[in-house]
């Protein structure tokens, strides 16, 4: 794993003095002692969404935290980034407050600062007298940037059948699972899926802790007779290919 220094442009107010650290605060949201609400801050990802790619910077990563519908101001917010065709991983390094909408931004500057490759990334928000929140962790991709270093990631692909036939009013479901090598949580594994007229279809699937994969592939019932190839790319690079024949 290597580590690099990110070039932000992070709007970052001044706190109010009745904040405490943030480990205090989150023991203080999470056992809920008297006068504590029992009120859970949700945290939303506004931009980007996941799988998204950033081809326009600046880029901001937008959040919102409500209660409910309401929006909540002055909630204290940390935006957590790791990925990259380095892996790199950056740790407590991004901290704002919500605005009177709600709304905390992180601005990414400069996309040849980051390396080139996805990115998982979500928040997560704290303030006196509510339970802390958190996001969901999605994906964004950044198309540009730093690629010294990068290698084939390597892997398997293979399907459950070799040969199948198309079922009147169902079609069929292909069955496509396999490893790719050097994989990181949350890093998307993409499947393309060429038919034997060259068109393709591409699948987003994210691996296991070791890499695995599986997904399902249907055919319409007057899909196209012949071979199919199905190729893996992982860290902009192909890891695998395999074929499958669909016959009559």
């Amino acid at each position: 794993m290597i580590s690099f220094m990110l070039c932000l442009c992070l709007f970052q107010p001044s706190l109010p003095s009745s904040y405490e650290s943030t480990s205090s605060i989150y023991s203080t949201m999470t056992s809920n002692p008297e006068g504590v609400t029992s009120m859970t801050l949700k945290v939303s990802l506004i931009f980007p969404q996941d799988g998204a790619v950033l081809t326009n910077f600046p880029a901001n990563l937008e959040i919102k935290v409500t209660r409910g519908d309401m929006p909540v101001q002055g909630a204290r917010v940390q935006f957590w980034m790791m990925g990259g065709l380095h892996d790199a991983e950056m740790h407590n390094a991004f901290l704002t407050v919500t605005d009177s909408s709600g709304y905390a931004h992180l601005t990414l500057l400069n996309q040849n600062t980051l390396d080139q490759g996805p990115y998982t990334w979500y928040a997560d928000a704290i303030k006196p007298g509510f339970r802390g929140g958190a996001s969901k962790v999605i994906v964004f991709i950044n198309p540009f940037g730093n690629t010294n270093g990068i290698s084939t990631s390597g892997g398997t692909v293979s399907t459950d059948q070799n040969e199948y036939s198309i079922v009147p009013g169902n079609g069929a479901s292909i069955v496509i699972h396999g490893n790719v090598n050097n994989y990181h949580l949350g890093q998307p594994i993409i499947l393309k899926i060429k038919s034997p007229s060259g068109k393709t279809a591409q699948i987003v699937e994210y691996g296991t802790y070791l890499g695995a994969f599986q997904s399902v592939y249907k055919l319409g019932q007057n899909s196209e007779l012949g071979r199919y190839s199905v190729t893996v790319s992982h860290n902009y690079s192909t890891s695998s290919t395999n074929e499958f024949h669909i016959v009559k």
